[in-house]
């Protein structure tokens, strides 16, 4: 849906997005790399942070690279990020408000950055205001280091 809008966005201001998907295992230089080649005006990454030496390649060419919700800090890179700490205080607020009494964070095993701080910040809130919440996932991760 994001991904969606910000096509559209794109498009309405006569840009030419081009989506290259990655998974973890894909080398995000390779495919930045390969932009390049394409003499593109941008490149937006939602997924792991490219090495510097990329950013660096990108910013001798005059490429702009923007970074959604990475919390790695590169030079020469644009960061858009969200504001998970409020989010996740804002969840537990509304739960509570609404009557909930046992709370907990459903989340897979291996979470992103952003998933991560937010659930931090949902937990810590839901101390703060006295009620202890349950984090299964944290808790295997636990047990598995163990």
């Amino acid at each position: 849906m994001q991904i969606e809008h910000l096509a559209k966005a794109l498009l309405a201001r006569n840009f030419r997005p081009i989506l290259l998907p990655t998974s973890k295992e894909a080398d995000t230089s390779a495919v930045i790399g390969q932009l390049l080649h394409y003499a593109v005006s941008g490149v937006i990454v939602t997924s792991d942070a490219p090495p510097t030496e990329i950013c660096e390649q990108c910013a001798a060419e005059g490429v702009p690279i923007v970074l959604i919700n990475k919390g790695e800090d590169i030079r020469f890179v644009d960061r858009i990020v969200s504001d998970d700490r409020m989010a996740g205080h804002l969840a537990a607020d509304h739960l509570i408000e609404s009557g909930a009494r046992s709370l907990a964070v459903m989340a897979a095993p291996s979470v992103s950055y952003t998933a991560r701080r937010r659930s931090e910040a949902f937990l810590g809130r839901c101390k703060q205001l006295g009620l202890d919440a349950a984090d299964p996932a944290a808790d295997q991760r636990l047990s598995e280091r163990l």
